[in-house]
């Protein structure tokens, strides 16, 4: 909790710490800039769609090929026509995680929100964790994600992923 306070009120986002869950992902903690308290915060145990969130598609993208093609079939059937563009960020989401180590989506969950999120695979288990940071679309801009947000994040995500390993 303390360093997702840390993160909100340095980079002025909310932060959230989620772990998938099949098809999902569940909010543990979170926390809101202390420069907007009147953000909404999603609720502690809360679940998001895997593939319409920044959450869940930072998980999507840990996911090793052979656990990924099952899931993705699965939300194919699911999502039916909508499931063309859902893919489209599925696979920009793998790439951006295969070559930087985090991932970004804008207007995904909700069109007036941005999100930066890193997976976190603890060693040892096949949990995947996901460490997001969110904002207005307003302020969410490549340089200011490149240059500060997920440098910072991924600190953040480094100690976290040590402590869960332990």
């Amino acid at each position: 909790q303390l360093e997702l306070a840390r993160l909100a009120s340095e980079l002025d986002v909310y932060a959230a710490f989620s772990i998938r869950r099949i098809d999902k992902i569940q909010i543990l903690e979170n926390v809101a800039s202390p420069l907007h308290p009147d953000a909404v915060v999603m609720d502690v145990g809360g679940m998001l769609p895997i593939c319409r969130s920044g959450s869940g598609l930072a998980a999507m993208a840990a996911l090793p090929d052979e656990q990924a093609s099952p899931l993705i079939y699965r939300l194919k059937l699911h999502y039916g026509d909508r499931w063309k563009n859902l893919e489209r960020q599925v696979t920009k989401s793998r790439q951006e995680y295969s070559s930087r180590g985090y991932c970004t989506s804008v207007a995904v969950l909700s069109q007036d929100v941005g999100a930066v999120a890193i997976p976190i695979v603890p060693a040892g288990t096949d949990d995947i964790f996901v460490l997001a940071c969110g904002m207005s679309a307003a302020n969410f801009y490549a340089e200011r994600v490149e240059r500060s947000i997920a440098p910072r994040m991924l600190e953040v995500a480094r100690t976290l992923r040590e402590s869960l390993s332990n």
